[in-house]
């Protein structure tokens, strides 16, 4: 009962910069420790330990001042720039090439999605 409630204060929307730093040391740790730095491994790796992070009770914190949505953006715009093969490439472009979509459209669809199911 009390976890949760602590859960939701971490993720409140004024602590969004607090969670945007806690995701950016998780990817400094992941190119770290991975060596390999192919489209293959890193999207695996992104998808299983940075995504989730980012998303996690999005629509309970979902951003909606530029600057925050910014700030979460350019966790995935770093971790994409670094991704060999990518090097030259806007942000748009490389999604496009990895099959991602930006977090603020995911974070749209999700919402989209619940509201679709309630």
């Amino acid at each position: 009962m009390f976890h949760s409630i602590k859960m939701i204060d971490i993720y409140a929307p004024f602590n969004v910069d607090r969670s945007v730093k806690k995701v950016s040391l998780h990817s400094v740790w992941v190119f770290s420790v991975f060596g390999d730095r192919s489209p293959g491994v890193m999207l695996t790796l992104y998808k299983a330990l940075i995504q989730p992070l980012l998303e996690y009770c999005c629509l309970v914190w979902s951003p909606t001042a530029t600057g925050e949505i910014q700030g979460i953006e350019n966790v995935q715009r770093c971790f994409t720039r670094r991704i060999s093969g990518m090097e030259g490439a806007d942000y748009w472009e490389r999604l496009c090439r990895l099959n991602l979509i930006s977090l603020q459209r995911r974070r749209q669809r999700y919402a989209l999605i619940h509201i679709w199911k309630t």
